[in-house]
């Protein structure tokens, strides 16, 4: 077991991760590749599953060849196990055969509107977020898609046999197995978490029955080992292992070591995304998914553009400047002094989610005077991050999350700028990890328990997740942002009614 490796895939809407990890949680060898380009505004997002399988077959052929580059190299028989870290809603539908009846719909498609709206009245709200605890119910939920298909694609509704999300499909086609786990199905709304079983309710809406969908296991159970097919495809040993994962927010807060009350952590990527664990079912309003961890749960509020936002600056405002543009453009706002001068940045570029959903709130620039340049404008950006996650953080204290650090993922955590910004707002430290793929480490943590590497989720985090920096609060940036807030806060509640 000591000389064993782990694998891992991170399945993000666009692209793919694998990471190979030693047991002590370092990271060996890493590929990424980019799958998806989708169009800005696209509503009607579809997949080809093949291609997408191709391409998950393909970054691990990439990881497996720069493993065998290294001194000495690592060959194929010495990887334990693999996992995956997945996001959710996207599904794929299979016939009896195992071969797709149409493409895939991914879960930015929001076609399914008027099906979210009849689940809504048919179940209410209420009866759903407890069953469910999803606070809203979404067009891009997989219980809309399947019901749209029923009444748009009634041919291939008929010929469809099984339904899998993004790590169910791939799951599939690397064991042979049709298995996920309830995190990633939370969002599908087909999944009821506190009876741990099927909703047969949003079952019976969509028309179909437990038997097209997969079995469900907690994280960290072996759901088979590598098929003939999948060694084929990708180069693995049909000794590997293939071990439930998580959902990517999930898989993240255990790479970050959140698995127990009190911690939470953040991720800024394109979406800004916190999760906090706890050992009973909070609602009160917040996202709620089971954990990886047996018993536990994840309150997990998230905003549809967090990261994202200073990406559409820099594509919008930064292509002008030479070198690395979000380095440049950080160096800009850390000239600036804390508030921006006045300048409040509302990020709603695509909607409020949390914790009142406007799907038609937009984003909003305010306080601009003549003395306000591009950097004012970029550490307005930053700080409205800063603002976001408050308001989650009080939100929680006020449900009763005991909340002390924050720990802070995904490319924000990789400029001390905005972890500092984030602590002086928030008002507590923030720190960092080791690496920046949590979720990656999530996933190989899993790997690793499957594996019988170690026994459980809390001794994997203890051998394999390591800190990294620690921001503490300046106490004279925080009275700025304090007013800032309020600021920030009564903007949004007086815009509320323009959207």
């Amino acid at each position: 077991m000591r000389n064993g490796l782990l694998l891992s895939l991170d399945l993000s809407i666009s692209g793919i991760k694998a990471g190979l990890f030693d047991i002590d949680g370092r990271c060996v060898a890493l590929v990424n590749r980019e799958y998806l380009q989708i169009a800005e505004g696209q509503s009607l997002v579809e997949f080809d599953p093949e291609a997408y399988w191709q391409a998950v077959a393909a970054a691990i052929r990439q990881t497996l060849q720069k493993a065998q580059q290294l001194s000495p190299p690592i060959l194929p028989e010495s990887i334990l196990s693999l996992s995956i870290s997945s996001h959710g809603e996207t599904v794929v539908f299979l016939d009896s055969h195992g071969k797709p009846t149409r493409p895939g719909i991914l879960t930015l498609d929001a076609r399914a509107e008027a099906q979210a709206e009849a689940i809504t009245c048919q179940l209410g709200r209420e009866e759903i977020y407890s069953a469910t605890g999803q606070p809203d119910v979404l067009p891009i939920w997989t219980a809309a898609k399947i019901a749209w298909l029923r009444e748009n694609e009634p041919e291939v509704y008929r010929k469809t046999a099984l339904y899998l999300l993004p790590q169910g499909y791939i799951i599939y086609r690397l064991c042979s197995q049709a298995v996920d786990d309830p995190s990633v199905m939370t969002t599908s709304l087909l999944f009821d978490i506190c009876k741990a079983n099927w909703y047969d309710e949003v079952l019976a809406f969509a028309g179909i029955h437990a038997g097209q969908l997969p079995q469900v296991r907690m994280p960290g159970t072996v759901a088979g080992m590598v098929s003939p097919a999948a060694a084929f495809d990708t180069g693995l040993c049909q000794s590997t292992k293939i071990v439930v994962g998580a959902l990517d927010q999930i898989c993240a807060a255990v790479g970050a070591g959140n698995i127990q009350p009190g911690f939470l952590t953040e991720s800024t990527g394109s979406v800004l995304a916190l999760v906090a664990t706890t050992d009973k079912l909070v609602y009160g309003g917040l996202p709620v998914y089971p954990h990886a961890v047996p018993g536990m749960f994840c309150l997990l509020p998230w905003h549809q553009t967090g990261g994202l936002v200073l990406k559409w600056f820099k594509d919008r405002f930064g292509e002008i400047m030479e070198g690395d543009e979000y380095a440049a453009l950080v160096n800009l706002a850390a000239q600036v002094p804390a508030g921006a001068e006045g300048l409040v940045m509302l990020p709603h570029l695509e909607g409020i989610t949390f914790p009142n959903p406007k799907p038609g709130a937009r984003g909003v620039f305010y306080g601009i005077g003549l003395k306000h340049g591009r950097g004012h404008f970029v550490r307005a950006i930053m700080e409205s991050m800063g603002f976001l996650i408050r308001q989650d953080v009080e939100f929680l204290r006020a449900a009763g999350v005991d909340i002390q650090d924050v720990v802070s993922m995904g490319g924000g955590a990789k400029s001390d700028l905005w972890m500092q910004i984030k602590a002086d707002v928030c008002g507590i430290p923030f720190r960092t990890l080791e690496t920046n793929e949590s979720a990656l480490l999530g996933a190989a943590m899993l790997a690793a328990v499957g594996a019988g590497v170690y026994a459980d989720l809390s001794t994997a985090v203890q051998k394999m997740s390591r800190p990294g920096r620690r921001f503490l609060p300046n106490r004279e940036n925080q009275a700025v942002y304090d007013r800032g807030y309020v600021l920030y806060e009564t903007l949004q509640e007086r815009l509320s009614d323009i959207s």
